[in-house]
C-alpha cells in the first residue's frame, strides 16, 4: 500500500474497532525517503496528515481513555511514530498541516526553525478547511470522514459546507452570525476577521460579508461513549 493508503486505512480499522497494531507499526517503519517520494502534491499531503491525525487521536483515547481530561499529555504527548520520527497529534496539526505555526499566535506566529522532517513533508500551504476536518473527540468538533489524495479539496468543501450550516446561525434581520470558536483561535489561518467573514458569506453562511461575528464556547463534552 502507499503511503496515503496506509493511513487511510488505519483510520479505517481504528473506526470499525479492528486490528490496527500490524498496520501502525508499519507506519512508524516507513522511510522518509519513502515518504518523500509518495507524498509529493499538497492533495497526497492533506489526505495523509488529516488521517492520521484522526486516527491516532482515537487510537490514543481508547488506549488511555483518562488522557481524554488531561489535555497536555494528550495533545503534547509524543505517543506515535512515523517514519521514524516520535511525533504528537500538535505536530501533526500545526507543524504539518498548519506549516510549522504556532498553536496559541491564533494563526499569526510561524515557528523559524522548523525540523528538516517538517520541511521535507508538511503540506505545501496552509489550507484553513482542515480545521473542520480533524477531530479530537468533542461534542463540538467536526465529524470523522476519510480523505483521498484525489478528491481530498473536494472533500475538504464538503467537510467544511456541512459542519458550519450545523454550528453556526445567522440572523439576517441584525446581521449576526453565531459562529464556532475554531474561527476565533485560528483567526490567521482564515485571513483574520475579515476572511473569516469573507469564508462565511463564500459558503452562504451569511448573506453579508459585513456581519457581526460571535464566537459560540467550544462543547469538550466526550463525542464518543465507547471513550468512557
Amino acid at each position: 500500500m502507499s503511503a496515503t493508503e496506509l493511513a487511510q486505512q488505519l483510520l479505517f480499522l481504528v473506526k470499525t474497532d479492528k486490528g490496527y497494531s500490524a498496520l501502525q507499526a508499519e507506519i512508524a517503519q516507513l522511510s522518509v525517503d519513502v515518504l518523500k517520494k509518495e507524498l509529493i502534491t499538497q492533495e497526497q499531503r492533506l489526505a495523509f496528515w488529516i488521517n492520521l491525525y484522526n486516527a491516532f487521536f482515537q487510537i490514543k483515547v481508547k488506549e488511555s481513555p483518562h488522557l481524554f481530561n488531561n489535555k497536555i499529555k494528550l495533545f503534547f504527548g509524543r505517543h506515535f511514530t512515523i517514519a521514524g520520527h516520535r511525533m504528537s497529534l500538535d505536530d501533526m496539526e500545526h507543524d504539518m498541516l498548519r506549516r510549522s505555526t504556532f498553536k496559541w499566535s491564533l494563526g499569526y506566529i510561524k515557528n523559524p526553525f522548523p525540523s528538516a522532517f517538517e520541511k521535507a513533508l508538511q503540506v505545501h500551504q496552509l489550507d484553513p478547511r482542515i480545521h473542520f476536518a480533524l477531530n479530537c473527540g468533542a461534542v463540538s468538533c467536526p465529524p470523522i470522514r476519510y480523505y483521498t489524495p484525489e478528491n481530498v479539496l473536494q472533500e475538504l468543501d464538503m467537510a467544511s459546507q456541512n459542519f458550519l450550516e450545523q454550528e453556526c446561525s445567522y440572523d439576517a434581520d441584525k446581521n449576526v452570525a453565531q459562529v464556532t470558536s475554531i474561527f476565533s483561535w485560528f483567526r490567521g489561518d482564515f485571513g483574520g476577521i475579515s476572511g473569516i467573514k469573507q469564508f462565511l458569506a463564500e459558503r452562504k453562511i451569511v448573506s453579508d460579508s459585513t456581519v457581526q461575528l460571535q464566537f459560540k464556547a467550544y462543547n469538550w463534552q466526550q463525542q464518543f461513549e465507547n471513550y468512557t
